[in-house]
């Protein structure tokens, strides 16, 4: 601006308040480091839990501008964990944020990253059980006209209990013949299918067939 002598100007400077984005974590069952990756100039982090069922948040990030569509996601959890919920707070009028468990993002719309947003996302993690199943042969071989057996066993190795109905499924070689099924099992032509009752998905607990 050039001014010629006697004139006045006043210049007005214009600062926008940039949105921030702060991540938290809840994990459920126990505790663990989760890593976050995000666009729109976040960087990645990661959140160390303290407590079971306790969120901590990681430091708050400034966003590179307003008004911008911005997604922020997990890595893949350290097992024995899964992603069981994300929610969001503190988003700009007409904000939205919708999440996705099986990539583990959560998607921000332009509104929610108004000017001046501090948005809060909490990512909640929960111990999941652990089934493992082996299936051992009731002799080193077979032979021809001689009965014998395999058998499932199912251990829970996790540190929780299974909470939906759970059954096992065998599919046995057309070239052996099966015979009678032991209790909770049945046969569908070559598949043997065995349900896993409640007091056998506990940790630690053992299952046979």
């Amino acid at each position: 601006v050039v001014l010629q002598a006697g004139e006045n100007a006043t210049v007005t400077f214009t600062n926008t308040k940039l949105p921030t984005m702060t991540v938290s974590k809840v994990s459920i069952g126990g505790t663990d480091s989760f890593a976050f990756t995000g666009t729109n100039g976040f960087t990645a982090t990661n959140v160390t839990t303290e407590d079971d069922g306790v969120a901590i948040a990681a430091a708050e990030q400034v966003l590179t501008a307003a008004n911008t569509a911005t997604s922020v996601t997990e890595s893949v959890p350290p097992p024995p964990y899964a992603l069981t919920g994300i929610s969001c707070t503190g988003m700009g009028p007409g904000g939205t944020a919708t999440p996705n468990l099986a990539t583990r993002t959560i998607a921000l719309n332009a509104a929610a990253t108004a000017p001046g947003s501090e948005i809060n996302c909490t990512f909640t993690n929960t111990v999941q059980p652990q089934l493992k199943l082996v299936k051992t042969a009731g002799a080193s071989s077979f032979a021809v006209g001689v009965a014998s057996s395999y058998t499932l066993t199912l251990n829970n190795t996790g540190p929780v209990a299974t909470t939906a109905p759970a059954t096992i499924s065998d599919t046995v070689p057309a070239t052996l013949t099966l015979g009678t099924m032991p209790a909770g099992c049945i046969a569908t032509g070559q598949v043997v299918s065995c349900a896993v009752l409640v007091d056998q998905r506990r940790p630690s607990d053992r299952a046979a067939w």
